[in-house]
């Protein structure tokens, strides 16, 4: 029976403040019940139920109301949730949807207890700050009204207000009134991070994220206004588990803006690399083996059917090693290895009706006949499921990122990476200069997407999981960009070129065509020198030259500063030092023909092709001529030879003396300042020998 089929008591009117009409919901969400309903109504459905004891049993040994889980994109979180909400709710009660599961002959006593609100942020508008705001705050105002609609006879004469402008006031009211009730509250919270992550695709956003203060300082308020939003959520969630008795789950790909819910006396637990947990999403080896059992024994297919799928779709580890838990734990190296379960109901969903065709045409005997190879060749021709495939913002994302596709290559080539130091959480306002310039903060959440997991047998390092995520992650951005043995070479013989001519020259032009070539218009915005720094960095570290490359070589430091120059390279008798800066093509007021150009951040075509003729621009006056937008003249001068020379100025008056008293008497020192203006044209200044003083 429908749980919404139940009878219930005349509807009465929802109550809303303010004038404004109820908020239309322009999103398509399916209901967290029907999907747990029609697995089980089809029979496919794979039993997960018990982890609703183990959960319960967390909940009594731990006195935590609130719980936490990452997994990657389409991995079967809204299918938990659906199953939470279909146990839990008090309406559900007199059904036997449970009857053949673990959990229907194992009930707990927490069974249909329960008034469950979902709150899903999926599909948030995210084409403006404006839009996010007003999308996110209906969007949560659109699922308590339907809690309301559905809980009427429950709720009974304690209706809450549906605030159209606040939807955190709407919450606090429905905390209030399902406790008049006398009834309890369970809030399953569906992909609260998939807006945010959908965000970091939006150029706008992108740009405000990079914190350069003189880029849209309204749109930086707008920005730490939306991590506020999330914040202040999760906070009012956190405070209703911890004095009003709801109990809370949370789910999502990325760790972001959780300080707030997870911190702090009787703070939300994380199970998402507990090992007790790590087979509650995606399906084990042996929960894939009995999908496959309509394949008959005789033909002897199974094995090599599991074979394929494995390389395609296994791998994903959700308990980390520690070398310590194997000293506790000797079986603790035998954690499951999970395949992702979207993909698999995917595949042999298109294995079973193949399967049918090619006995219905050519029958069981002839099929034994038949070879192993052309039988699976048949059954796997066809393409894989679009539908979980990486979200565009995230290779999006990736692909303008330097550190990733030096990342990308070294895991093509090694397919591990050591990553010392793993990283649970990330901010809003932080991530994307985390991504850009740490490779920690990378590879971390390199595993919340699914493109990389934990190793099996080291405890620091990360590997691919499977092909798939190798084609859709490393090879699909790679293709943007590929490193020949030849290009190597390139490298090398321009580093040695710079240590033998001291000249950086021809190292900027390898750099460039390895590395900035392919980036996309929306790099056109970003003001920052990181991304110039990490192309540099990367292209002496994969040369496995015998010198010492340091980044953010600090200089000085002071009670409240620290002076650094950007690289510094380091051999017994010579000390190359190297500053970067950055002019971006929408940063020019004026054009190379002279036109005044009229600052518009959506016209991105437009100033890659201008980027593009200042890169084939011979003449370095021209370019030094090219006049700033008003809003950058005072930060960075009047034109793009101010600017330079207002950075050759810091670097001799506030870098050199440093550098050269803390160098030996016999050390040379070779001091370059690299400024890029638009995506690839670079201008070169470079002092004069010096030798240190020490």
């Amino acid at each position: 029976m429908d749980p919404k089929s139940v009878q219930s008591s005349p509807k009465r009117p929802i109550e809303r403040t303010g004038d404004e009409p109820p908020t239309k919901n322009l999103r398509t969400k399916e209901s967290h019940q029907d999907q747990f309903l029609d697995l089980i109504a089809s029979e496919k459905y794979v039993d997960k139920t018990m982890f609703i004891e183990r959960l319960e049993q967390l909940f009594e040994d731990t006195q935590k109301r609130s719980i936490v889980c990452f997994r990657p994109r389409r991995f079967g979180k809204s299918l938990t949730l659906s199953m939470l909400k279909n146990y839990y709710d008090v309406k559900t009660a007199e059904e036997n949807t449970f009857q053949e599961l673990y959990i229907g002959k194992n009930p707990t006593k927490r069974a249909h207890q329960y008034l469950v609100l979902v709150l899903d942020f999926s599909g948030i508008d995210t084409t403006s700050f404006e839009e996010f705001e007003m999308s996110l705050n209906n969007s949560l105002n659109d699922d308590m009204r339907e809690f309301q609609e559905y809980y009427q006879e429950e709720l009974n004469q304690h209706p809450f207000q549906i605030n159209e402008k606040d939807s955190i006031s709407t919450f606090q009211r429905l905390v209030s009134s399902v406790n008049l009730t006398g009834q309890t509250l369970y809030v399953l919270v569906d992909e609260y991070d998939a807006s945010v992550n959908e965000a970091l695709g939006n150029v706008e956003l992108f740009k405000s994220l990079q914190f350069d203060p003189n880029v849209s300082k309204e749109a930086q308020k707008k920005t730490k206004k939306i991590e506020s939003k999330f914040k202040q959520i999760l906070s009012k969630l956190k405070k209703a588990s911890q004095k009003k008795g709801v109990f809370a789950f949370v789910t999502g790909v990325t760790p972001l803006a959780l300080t707030e819910f997870t911190s702090g006396f009787n703070d939300a637990r994380d199970t998402t690399l507990e090992r007790e947990f790590s087979e509650m999403y995606g399906f084990t080896e042996e929960e894939v083996k009995e999908q496959l059992n309509f394949i008959p024994k005789e033909l002897n297919l199974v094995g090599d059917i599991m074979k394929v799928l494995r390389e395609r779709h296994n791998g994903y580890q959700f308990a980390r090693i520690h070398i310590s838990h194997l000293f506790e734990d000797p079986e603790f190296i035998n954690v499951s290895s999970m395949y992702n379960p979207e993909r698999i109901r995917f595949n042999i969903g298109k294995i079973s009706q193949r399967f049918q065709e090619m006995v219905e045409k050519h029958g069981v005997d002839k099929l034994k006949m038949a070879k192993k190879e052309a039988i699976l060749l048949e059954l796997f021709h066809f393409p894989e499921d679009p539908n979980t495939k990486p979200a565009e913002s995230t290779l999006q994302l990736l692909m303008n990122n330097i550190l990733f596709l030096n990342v990308a290559k070294e895991l093509m080539e090694k397919e591990r990476i050591e990553c010392k130091e793993f990283v649970p959480r990330f901010t809003l306002s932080s991530i994307v200069g985390k991504l850009v310039k740490d490779s920690n903060s990378l590879l971390s959440f390199l595993y919340f997407q699914g493109a990389l997991t934990h190793s099996s047998e080291m405890e620091t390092y990360l590997v691919i999981p499977n092909k798939i995520a190798k084609q859709e992650y490393l090879e699909q951005c790679l293709g943007m960009i590929s490193w020949e043995q030849s290009d190597l070479d390139k490298v090398k013989s321009q580093i040695i070129l710079l240590f033998e001519k001291e000249d950086i020259t021809g190292l900027c032009q390898v750099v460039d065509q390895l590395c900035f070539s392919h980036l996309s218009e929306s790099q056109v915005f970003n003001h920052k020198e990181d991304g110039l720094s990490q192309a540099f960095f990367d292209a002496f570290r994969f040369s496995f030259l015998s010198f010492d490359i340091t980044q953010e070589y600090i200089v000085k430091r002071s009670v409240k500063y620290k002076y650094a120059i950007d690289m510094a390279l380091v051999t017994q008798n010579k000390r190359i030092f190297v500053e970067f800066k950055n002019i971006t093509a929408g940063m020019l007021s004026v054009g190379l023909d002279g036109k005044k150009i009229v600052y518009n951040d959506k016209n991105w075509q437009f100033y890659q092709d201008l980027s593009n003729r200042l890169f084939e621009e011979q003449d370095d006056k021209k370019i030094l001529k090219l006049t700033l937008q008003t809003t950058y003249q005072i930060s960075y001068g009047k034109n793009v030879e101010e600017y330079l020379t207002r950075s050759i100025q810091k670097v001799k008056s506030e870098y050199i003396p440093d550098l050269q008293k803390d160098t030996l008497k016999s050390t040379k020192i070779i001091v370059f300042v690299v400024l890029r203006v638009g995506l690839r044209r670079m201008l070169i200044h470079r002092f004069e020998n010096m030798y240190g003083v020490k």
